[in-house]
């Protein structure tokens, strides 16, 4: 079972509204969201757990203010939850998924890329799948989200380098959603 909420409605947020929200939150992630330099990334964390717990209205959870932990490698656990779950977010775009088994999701901006990242991330099949493709940005974020996912499931960070991951012989990953704006990946 996988759960996944995205938000992408930002015109319909205002500050009277983002207030209304911020009372859904415990005190820790109100002080997160506050802590943030860019007024998009406050208003994506309070709106990543507001995804969160639509979520665990939706699974029939208690609905109350979960305090979030994060591992030494920065992924978030809930003392005592009975599931698993993550949250990304960029500046189009934030997102919440909750299973019943280890999951990573990814929400990236369609962007320009810059050609040298490619040999530095993407494994050779991807650099050719990239490659070959007539929309190399959009391919590359394809792979990238996938590459984030897996390291958000497996939890092992960066460290191990995006390049020797290889999304071409990987079936954890899948695309869940895309626009013309964002691309989302999961990993489980």
């Amino acid at each position: 079972m996988i759960k996944i909420r995205l938000f992408n409605q930002y015109e319909k947020i205002d500050e009277s509204y983002l207030n209304q929200l911020e009372l859904l939150l415990p005190e820790s992630r109100i002080k997160k969201a506050y802590n943030y330099k860019k007024e998009k990334d406050k208003i994506n964390c309070i709106l990543s757990y507001v995804l969160f717990l639509s979520l665990c209205k939706e699974m029939n959870l208690p609905i109350k203010k979960y305090e979030f932990t994060y591992e030494k490698n920065g992924k978030p656990t809930i003392s005592g939850f009975p599931y698993y779950f993550n949250i990304s977010h960029c500046d189009k775009g934030c997102v919440c998924a909750i299973s019943d088994q280890p999951i990573g999701i990814d929400i990236q901006d369609m962007r320009k890329i810059n050609p040298r990242l490619l040999e530095k991330v993407c494994s050779f099949n991807e650099q050719k799948n990239i490659q070959e493709s007539l929309e190399k940005e959009r391919e590359f974020f394809r792979i990238w989200t996938k590459k984030e996912s897996l390291v958000k499931l497996s939890g092992i960070g960066l460290s191990q380098g995006l390049f020797s991951l290889d999304t071409t012989k990987n079936s954890q990953t899948r695309i869940v959603y895309e626009n013309e704006d964002v691309i989302v990946s999961i990993a489980h």
